[in-house]
């Protein structure tokens, strides 16, 4: 038997089996799931301009394989559908993250399934099979050199989602073995993403997840008639590693011995990941101790070193953002405004927000300071930090935060997550609870068009 990379995952995923899955791990897919559509519902509530006209360009496509645009109102070809439904599900930074493989996964999959499913009017345990199959296999190949691709300028995200989409397409179309590695071969050649974008304040990162989840279904669909695809696509000497990160892998480093969908980390706060735990920090100094921006003189973090790289770099940039978006990946301004506000919600990133001068006459007193202790950390699926807090009236304070709010270590509860649902969509004309109640008893519904005809709008 073939022991490559590409052959245990194929082998994996044909195997998995919803019976074999632990309620629990089947539970928090569905969580994910339904937080996932309800972020990316959110976004057609704003209206985002750049969806909008990628809609727009793709709307006259027609044809087989048509699946919804949610909250759009209209269908396009399954990985065009895909592609749109994963940017407004990445769009406000706010879906999920399993922070061990720096990888935003479930606005991946989630689109990639449904856009399949609704095609082959595929039953909700089928949809549950597909969605964990490309959660386990995308955190994995993340897993294997964590930040690695981060501080290598390569986006995980984009680059190991496709993979991840590969797999949830094929489980759905029913790919055999060798059809799925031929499959996982024919995306080493799709994989793509830059986080230059970042450090310039620039809004192109929601089309990450978009091209990993099209890319992933186009490569189903061609490994489907029988396209040949690289074998070793993952450990050889030009093969995906080496390629992006310099280095080859080890075919005997990839087990699937955990259930790793148990360790993705849903967002209380529509961010980057690498600023939550100063939040939650910055949350406990204005809601315990009663402080505000204008008592502060200096705060210290002391964090991994990606969050320096992602948060804190340019460091002009992260003082004064340049736009809503650049915003979300300040560490500076994030922490003064959840000081002033005692809390951070979507509408806190806006053009006219990112001018006020309340909160960025205060950024300047936000530092950082790599503290690599703090490293080995992500492979347990946080990014701790730790504040020295120096009031003007010369108090000091000292806060660490290993699990912030939403990781496995603090992890938010079924109401959390529903009221977080309800937030999101609140201006739309959606059937909160019958969606809600639909996808908490996904493995009980015959087609996944009942959730579709809630969600396309």
């Amino acid at each position: 038997m073939d022991t490559s990379i590409s052959y245990k995952i194929a082998n994996f995923v044909n195997k998995l089996n919803l019976a074999k899955i632990p309620s629990e791990v089947i539970m928090k897919a569905k969580l994910h799931i339904l937080d996932v559509i309800g972020v990316a519902l959110a976004t057609s509530a704003m209206k985002a301009p750049e969806v909008e006209q990628v809609i727009k360009a793709l709307s006259g496509v027609s044809g087989n394989y048509m699946s919804s645009v949610w909250g759009r109102g209209f269908k396009l070809y399954s990985p065009l559908a895909a592609m749109i439904n994963s940017i407004q599900a990445h769009f406000l930074d706010y879906d999920d993250t399993h922070l061990g493989a720096i990888t935003h996964v479930s606005s991946v999959i989630v689109p990639t399934a449904l856009a399949i499913g609704e095609v082959l009017r595929s039953e909700g345990s089928r949809i549950l099979e597909a969605v964990i199959a490309g959660y386990e296999v995308m955190i994995r190949l993340g897993s294997l050199a964590p930040a690695a691709f981060h501080l290598r300028g390569f986006h995980p995200t984009s680059v190991v989602g496709v993979f991840g989409a590969t797999v949830t397409a094929g489980k759905l179309l029913g790919l055999n073995e060798e059809q799925l590695v031929n499959a996982l071969g024919i995306a080493g050649s799709m994989a793509s993403g830059l986080l230059q974008a970042i450090s310039e304040g620039v809004r192109l990162k929601p089309l990450h997840p978009g091209i990993a989840s099209m890319n992933g279904i186009l490569s189903a669909f061609l490994a489907r008639e029988d396209l040949k695809g690289p074998q070793r696509i993952f450990e050889g000497e030009q093969g995906f590693y080496k390629a992006y990160l310099g280095e080859s892998v080890n075919a005997e480093s990839l087990t699937f011995n955990t259930w790793e969908t148990m360790n993705i980390s849903i967002k209380p706060y529509p961010t980057c990941h690498s600023t939550h735990s100063a939040i939650d920090i910055a949350l406990t100094l204005h809601r315990k101790y009663g402080l505000r921006p204008d008592d502060i003189s200096e705060i210290i973090f002391y964090v991994p070193k990606v969050v320096i790289h992602i948060t804190m770099e340019p460091i002009e940039e992260k003082l004064r953002p340049s736009t809503p978006y650049s915003a979300k990946f300040s560490l500076p301004y994030t922490v003064v405004l959840a000081l002033k506000k005692g809390s951070i919600s979507i509408w806190d990133f806006t053009e006219e927000s990112i001018r006020d001068e309340e909160i960025l006459k205060h950024t300047h007193k936000i530092k950082a300071v790599h503290e690599p202790s703090y490293d080995k950390f992500l492979s347990r699926g946080v990014k701790p930090a730790k504040a020295r807090i120096l009031t003007k009236d010369g108090r000091i304070y000292e806060i660490e935060v290993i699990g912030h709010l939403g990781t496995p270590l603090k992890p938010l509860s079924i109401e959390d997550v529903m009221r977080k649902f309800r937030d999101n969509i609140k201006y739309l004309k959606i059937d909160a609870e019958a969606l809600i109640n639909k996808i908490l008893r996904l493995e009980e519904i015959n087609s996944i068009e009942e959730i579709i005809e809630l969600i396309k709008g």
